[in-house]
């Protein structure tokens, strides 16, 4: 029996990008098996495009999830992840709407994942990412958890060179999880709405046995604006969801490095805003560490997206 694959697709608003990622998945040498897009509440056509898109398409299996409100990336690759298991996927690719695999993605892809369906030592595979024609490191890594802080290390790439090497951390770009994996240590934190759930999840999956990168098989990637410059600290709500998910994740698994950390980050928010610096940041990051510490996640009716601090 062939290896069933289930590719997630996560998308709101990007109806071009929309068009050029289901067209990758279309000119797959080896089709999906099932092809979910899960549409979170979309309001720039891409209902309807969806719906005239599928009836072109012959080879695969299109399943489409119109979310009667955005619930976020998490929230839609948790949708999306599950109704993967109830179809009976083996694997279960998971990726966001910029993102563009190679032909041969699924074809190098299947061959290996026939190998490890009995391999009860790894959990999950991913591929190599690019990004403007280069090879982008940001999502594949190990960690170090300190005392302090949890510390995220990017693959070097010098491994890229090699067939396969282990990781620990992987971005929701190209990344494919064995639905036993799935079933065992459970799906996204659907709640974080975005950023963080993927590397939690990766997280918890790495807990449980080896997550696999495949340098050949490749996945073109946009480069998003938030990541351009990574010193320069844009305070919109993108800024509140990484924050308030980062403590929520060391909260869960790194108890006595969260109240550490937490109280440190406090301590500064506090005073910047007693002596009035940078009053827009540390008002959104009093609210994440508050909300953090309370539980209070999902998606924040104060930092909706599009929410950005007046200057």
């Amino acid at each position: 029996m062939s290896t069933k694959i289930a590719c997630v697709v996560v998308t709101y608003n990007r109806l071009e990008k929309l068009k050029r990622t289901l067209a990758a998945y279309a000119q797959q040498v080896r089709k999906p098996d099932y092809l979910i897009v899960v549409n979170n509440c979309s309001t720039d056509g891409t209902e309807d495009y969806l719906d005239a898109w599928k009836q072109d398409q012959t080879g695969m299996k299109i399943v489409l999830m119109n979310l009667q409100e955005n619930q976020g990336g998490s929230g839609g690759f948790y949708l999306g992840s599950q109704k993967a298991l109830d179809l009976g996927a083996d694997w279960v690719w998971l990726a966001d709407d910029d993102a563009y695999p190679e032909p041969e993605a699924l074809d190098i892809l299947s061959g290996k994942l026939a190998e490890l369906d009995q391999d009860e030592t790894v959990t999950a595979v991913c591929s190599s990412i690019w990004e403007g024609g280069k090879l982008s490191l940001g999502h594949r890594k190990r960690y170090q958890a300190g005392f302090w802080e949890f510390k995220q290390i990017p693959i070097p790439a010098a491994e890229y060179e090699q067939p396969a090497f282990e990781v620990q951390l992987f971005s929701y770009v190209g990344a494919v999880i064995k639905a036993k994996t799935l079933k065992q240590v459970g799906l996204c934190e659907k709640d974080y709405f975005i950023y963080w759930d993927d590397t939690e999840h990766s997280y918890r999956i790495s807990k449980a046995g080896k997550i696999l990168c495949l340098p050949a098989v490749k996945v073109n990637h946009d480069i998003r604006p938030e990541f351009e410059n990574a010193g320069n600290v844009i305070v919109d709500w993108r800024f509140y969801y990484m924050e308030r998910n980062y403590f929520a994740f060391l909260k869960k698994h790194f108890p006595i490095a969260y109240r550490l950390q937490w109280n440190r980050e406090h301590s500064k928010a506090r005073l910047h805003l007693l002596t009035g610096q940078k009053i827009a940041k540390y008002n959104v990051e009093m609210r994440a560490l508050e909300d953090a510490r309370l539980d209070r996640m999902g998606l924040c009716k104060t930092y909706k997206p599009g929410w950005k601090a007046e200057k």
